[in-house]
């Protein structure tokens, strides 16, 4: 409809402009980036995919390449999941985040602090296989 038309071009001119754009890009770059460090600098299995404001939590270091490359990790997407839950933090249970205009640097900063908790409490377990990706 004409309203329609109207409202996505308001949209994309006033509200979703380039600025906004890289600004929400570079959120996804800043909590990718951070996250990967902390997992890294703490051997921790764990990664961070993705492009922009799209990502995806991993339980390895491994290159994901393809589907099949991401490990099945159900009991620790699940705990990472519920730990989020309870520090107010909802996304996809599989692991998918899509950051959306609303979101600041503090919501980015309090998300990434919530995982590196849980990274944190379960590092010793992740690193010695206890809570092995495959489970």
């Amino acid at each position: 409809s004409v309203l329609t038309m109207a409202a996505g071009s308001a949209g994309l001119s006033h509200v979703y402009t380039p600025a906004e754009c890289e600004r929400l890009n570079s959120l996804g770059d800043r909590l990718r980036e951070r996250l990967s460090v902390f997992a890294a600098a703490n051997g921790i299995p764990f990664s961070v995919s993705g492009y922009g404001s799209i990502l995806g939590l991993h339980f390895t270091r491994a290159p994901i390449r393809r589907v099949s490359d991401i490990p099945a990790a159900q009991v620790l997407r699940t705990l990472l999941h519920l730990h989020l839950l309870e520090r107010g933090y909802s996304y996809a249970r599989r692991g998918l985040i899509a950051l959306s205009l609303p979101h600041e640097e503090a919501d980015v900063d309090g998300f990434a602090a919530a995982v590196e908790e849980f990274l944190s409490k379960q590092a010793s377990l992740l690193r010695h296989g206890v809570l092995a990706p495959s489970e």
